[in-house]
């Protein structure tokens, strides 16, 4: 009997040790120019710091992003078909949401929406830039989103 008790604790520590972080699911789309593309399972997101490269669980148009993050920045890696996105110095707290997220990757080409929100008034000087990648965040409960973009001349 005694045999049983310690398989059963043993089993029971090296399971829960395996299973001691959670995944925090977050809804993601890419879009090219306003154009939706279907993810479906076609797409990679990497996260690299300083101690660590992660590459994200994805299932259909989700990402799973580990609650265990060791690094206080990171670099996001969205990678869809032959486009290759990346965003430096990110904080943990920025992927490690409270709440639900959309994150809405995207490719801006002139000339830019002025709507869309990823172009401020300096990007939208005629000849300043050809192209913005983007990341928006957008809490699905409360607050405010983030906006992280590079600008390509």
């Amino acid at each position: 009997m005694l045999t049983i008790i310690c398989f059963v604790f043993i089993f029971g520590c090296k399971n829960n040790e395996e299973h001691s972080y959670q995944e925090l699911g977050i809804k993601a789309s890419f879009e090219v120019d306003d154009t939706a593309q279907l993810l479906d399972n076609n797409f990679t997101v990497s996260l690299e710091g300083a101690k660590e490269k992660i590459a994200c669980r994805i299932a259909h148009d989700t990402l799973f992003v580990p609650n265990n993050l060791e690094d206080s920045l990171y670099t996001v890696t969205f990678i869809y078909k032959d486009v290759v996105l990346v965003f430096k110095s990110i904080y943990r707290s920025v992927l490690l949401p409270d709440q639900n997220f959309h994150w809405e990757f995207g490719i801006d080409n002139q000339p830019f929406n002025k709507i869309r929100g990823a172009a401020s008034t300096e990007d939208l000087e005629p000849g300043k830039y050809s192209k913005i990648e983007f990341l928006m965040t957008n809490p699905q409960e409360r607050g405010d989103g983030l906006l992280f973009k590079n600008r390509i001349k």
